[in-house]
């Protein structure tokens, strides 16, 4: 019993302390175990952070690759756009693309008769409205046109087609040109046109009036013309030659679509140009044509058979700026092959301007000699003398306002004397 109750004793002794040992580690291992609990729970909290961070960065990176293909694309179109951008240039360095251009030209004017002549009255009218186009259809190609709107005397509206052709120009020394045109009779019918702003006075002058205003010269072809200007060591040979269908059958008969005949008119007309003063120039001109006859019942016995027409000129410019002078002369030359007989008119006009600025004082005279017994000017062969003064005021660069005065002495008939208001303008 002894012996027991020492054994006891002892397991005591000795385990008393392994329990304590078991305890304290026991109390160790649970406060391991909330440092790992709460490491974990940290760990939990570190990854939903984390995972909240990869959903961002997740979303960032879609976008990223949305834009991505965004510019991808685009960059795509933009390599398309420039291989359309270079076939295009390609087509156009093979085929040059027209480009029309409009410039539009007209006047206002009210005209006064100072006399007291039958049926003439003091009236406003609309001049002619011109349209000028003009279109680059190649490198060395152009079309050009001249559509006109007018009033005839009935205050009816007509339209004419007065230029259109078509110009290849080879060089400076050579062009070619088609359709209808002005005629290559002097200096002012191939200087000025149908838009009355380019001219200075409010009126062509009468020798170069239009056909159907009653001028006598054919100021319209309808052909073929090469021109260009030649160059020399002190001066350029400015040359024009034209080939066309000529005369109709009356003065302002313009043979648009048919000849009436198979004779074709020729024209030449020449002018020097100094090198230095290219404001000057002298030159001729010469015209050939044959004037179909006229088989209407109403034509007189001299127009039943043709009329050879020679027109022979001469001009002398000074167009510079500020000092103007104009000199043209032309000689008309009719033989008439029925009753052989030559007729002669002449016409001609001066015309000298200084600008001061913006107002230019002019005069111009005016002279037609008919041979009245001319069967083919039997409807206008009133002879006539006519002095002109007036002032053009470029009120702006494209609006001028003319005033002049003119007396004209006529044969036969009463003079007159006309104050001319006109405001010209170009759009």
């Amino acid at each position: 019993m002894i012996v027991k109750i020492k054994k006891f004793l002892i397991s005591i002794i000795f385990i008393t302390p392994l329990c304590s040992v078991f305890a304290d580690d026991l109390e160790e291992m649970k406060e391991q175990f909330k440092v790992l609990m709460n490491e974990n729970k940290r760990i939990q909290q570190d990854n939903q952070a984390l995972n909240e961070q990869l959903n961002k960065q997740k979303k960032l990176i879609d976008q990223l690759l949305d834009k991505f293909e965004e510019l991808e694309i685009k960059s795509e179109e933009n390599e398309i756009s420039q291989d359309v951008t270079t076939s295009a240039e390609g087509i156009l360095a093979e085929e040059f693309l027209p480009n029309l251009s409009i410039k539009g030209f007209s006047d206002i004017n009210f005209i006064a008769e100072l006399e007291d002549i039958p049926g003439v009255n003091d009236q406003f009218f609309v001049g002619q409205f011109d349209l000028f186009i003009t279109s680059p259809i190649a490198d060395n190609i152009s079309i050009l046109s001249e559509l006109i709107f007018e009033f005839d005397e009935m205050n009816e509206t007509v339209i004419d087609l007065e230029r259109f052709n078509i110009k290849y120009n080879f060089s400076e020394k050579l062009n070619l040109r088609a359709g209808r045109m002005h005629t290559p009779l002097g200096y002012y019918n191939e200087t000025f046109h149908h838009g009355t702003w380019f001219q200075t006075a409010a009126t062509r002058p009468s020798i170069h009036q239009f056909e159907d205003d009653g001028g006598i010269l054919p100021v319209h072809t309808v052909g073929l013309e090469i021109f260009g200007v030649l160059p020399f060591d002190t001066f350029g040979l400015k040359y024009n030659l034209s080939i066309g269908n000529g005369r109709g059958k009356k003065v302002s008969e313009i043979q648009n679509v048919i000849d009436s005949n198979s004779h074709k008119s020729v024209s030449l007309l020449l002018s020097a140009i100094p090198e230095n003063t290219p404001e000057f120039r002298i030159g001729a001109n010469i015209h050939l044509d044959k004037i179909p006859a006229d088989d209407a019942a109403t034509a007189i016995a001299a127009r039943k058979s043709s009329i050879d027409e020679l027109i022979v000129g001469g001009h002398i410019i000074y167009a510079g700026d500020p000092l103007e002078l104009l000199f043209e002369i032309s000689y008309i030359q009719h033989d008439d092959q029925l009753s052989a007989r030559k007729y002669e008119t002449t016409g001609l006009y001066f015309q000298a301007a200084y600008a001061f600025e913006k107002i230019k004082p002019y005069y111009r005279f005016d002279f037609i000699d008919f041979n009245n017994s001319d069967p083919f000017f039997l409807t206008a062969n009133i002879d006539i003398a006519k002095h002109t003064i007036g002032t053009r005021w470029d009120i702006y660069s494209w609006n001028a306002l003319k005033l002049e005065y003119s007396y004209a002495d006529r044969d036969d008939t009463d003079n007159t004397q006309t104050i001319t208001i006109q405001s010209t303008f170009t759009f």
